[in-house]
Parts: structure tokens; C-alpha cells; sequence
């Protein structure tokens, strides 16, 4: 049996043993109670018109910026409830009718 869901992931083949697969229950945070917090090594996302809280917001047109020739560029989110997160969709500024150009990286790490 192979699982996938609405966004195209899939399993790997997996043999239940009673044929049944029941998924966890998922829900959204609420990005109400988030917030970008700021530690010791964090980037500010300020710079040209963009907003550290603007990176959270749901708002496709706006955006987060860190400076020039930043990356790595790490920052803190405090998700305002304690969670066991399962999944995390982050959306590219898109600039120039495109995705991962002027700097954006294509590669990530989420710890």
C-alpha cells in the first residue's frame, strides 16, 4: 500500500497488518499567537520594505527580507502553543515573474 495526500507526498509501500491505515488528526496553528522571536544569532528581515512579522502573515505580496549576502539567514518563530508540528509550508517571495533568484535559496533546514 502506498499513502499520499492532497499535496502530491507519498509513503513509502507499507503492508499493515490489519489493512486499515487511520491518518493523525491535523489542524492549521493559529498565526495569531505567532510571533518572530529574536535570539542571538537571528537575522533581521527588515530590509527593503519587508518585515520580520510580515513572514507569518498568510499574504503572499508582502514579505520578510534579510540583508544582502545574509545567508545563512536563521530566525526564531514562537508558535504560541506548544504543538508537535507535521507539517510546515513556506512560500517563496516570487520577484521577477520567479521563483529561488536574487539570492533566495532553494535549499532549507528546519530544526
Amino acid at each position: 500500500m502506498v499513502v499520499k495526500d492532497n499535496f502530491g507526498n507519498r509513503s513509502d509501500t507499507i503492508f499493515p497488518n490489519g489493512k486499515k491505515l487511520t491518518p493523525l488528526f491535523e489542524e492549521r496553528l493559529p498565526k495569531s499567537g505567532m510571533s518572530v522571536m529574536k535570539l542571538g544569532n537571528d537575522q533581521n528581515f527588515t530590509n527593503w520594505e519587508g518585515a520580520d512579522q510580515k513572514m507569518i502573515d498568510d499574504d503572499l505580496t508582502s514579505f520578510g527580507h534579510s540583508p544582502s549576502s545574509s545567508l545563512p539567514a536563521p530566525f526564531t518563530l514562537d508558535l504560541g502553543v506548544t504543538a508537535k508540528v507535521s507539517r510546515i509550508v513556506i512560500f517563496q517571495r516570487k520577484f521577477s515573474d520567479s521563483y529561488y533568484n536574487w539570492g533566495n535559496p532553494a535549499l532549507s533546514t528546519f530544526m
